[in-house]
């Protein structure tokens, strides 16, 4: 068999991201839909959807994946049988075990699996969009000017609080596949995904980065010390904390009345 054409890692993800959701509209049609599963499937497959659609509304996303080489050889064939498995039936593990469990899915456990998810997501199209919005609006203006584009590195937005924060994003997501599932042996996913982003792809990045922007990039390690997750100001972290009071103390105080309101309800019927 030959594999002659160059193509992209971005090739590659795609397909392996095709076979997820095979893999999980397979589940569907064999184990049936409950809410916990309407749910799993309502996320994963949207995130899917958006990786694709994101590919033809912004086409210069598939720029910052590299191109793999045409191989001539049957050991090709291996590669992709050892792609395929590991990410694309790999990553429907937490699906697998979300459509193998019947018991009923608590109200707490969905609101906080779509609330990750859907942080998650905001967090991830968040770095992507600044990222390449600056970028591309910084070779706008060198062009304009006749001037050669210079290697942009983007340190302000959410870089000025997380160097990586999309990959934190794409935990969150997966950390909602695997708490909806209510399988402890779904994390094992999350697990994978942590260990192969800290032991493979960030260790290539950040050589890359370091070579590239060379001082630039020191001054932001410096100033940005935390890897994923974005840590906001004290200010903002102050705010929310206060919202989130003033949430709570309304749920409380909704809960009092409600009580109070079957309370008369209950005498009113005695009588």
């Amino acid at each position: 068999m030959m594999f002659n054409a160059p193509m992209t890692t971005l090739d590659i993800i795609n397909v392996a991201k095709v076979l997820t959701g095979m893999c999980l509209v397979a589940c569907a049609a064999f184990k049936g839909m409950g809410l916990r599963q309407a749910v799993y499937m309502g996320m994963h497959m949207s995130y899917i959807t958006w990786w694709m659609l994101e590919q033809w509304l912004y086409p210069p996303f598939g720029e910052r994946f590299g191109t793999v080489p045409g191989v001539d050889t049957d050991s090709a064939v291996i590669d992709w049988i050892s792609i395929m498995s590991t990410i694309g039936v790999g990553y429907a593990w937490a699906g697998y075990l979300c459509f193998s469990n019947d018991k009923p899915v608590a109200a707490l456990t969905v609101a906080i699996s779509i609330a990750c998810f859907g942080l998650g997501s905001a967090i991830n199209l968040m770095s992507d969009l600044q990222m390449q919005a600056t970028k591309l609006a910084l070779a706008t203006v060198a062009q304009k000017q006749g001037a050669r584009a210079a290697r942009i590195l983007v340190t302000d937005g959410i870089f000025r609080l997380s160097r990586n924060p999309a990959y934190f994003g794409d935990w969150l997501r997966y950390f909602s596949f695997c708490l909806i599932s209510g399988r402890p042996a779904s994390f094992l996913l999350l697990a994978y995904v942590v260990v192969f982003n800290l032991g493979y792809i960030l260790p290539i990045a950040k050589s890359g980065m370091a070579e590239r922007y060379g001082s630039a990039f020191e001054s932001w390690v410096k100033a940005t010390p935390s890897q994923f997750v974005p840590w906001p100001t004290m200010q903002f972290a102050g705010t929310v904390a206060a919202v989130a009071c003033v949430w709570l103390f309304t749920y409380r105080a909704a809960c009092m009345l409600k009580g109070r309101a079957r309370a008369v309800d209950a005498a009113a019927k005695a009588k």
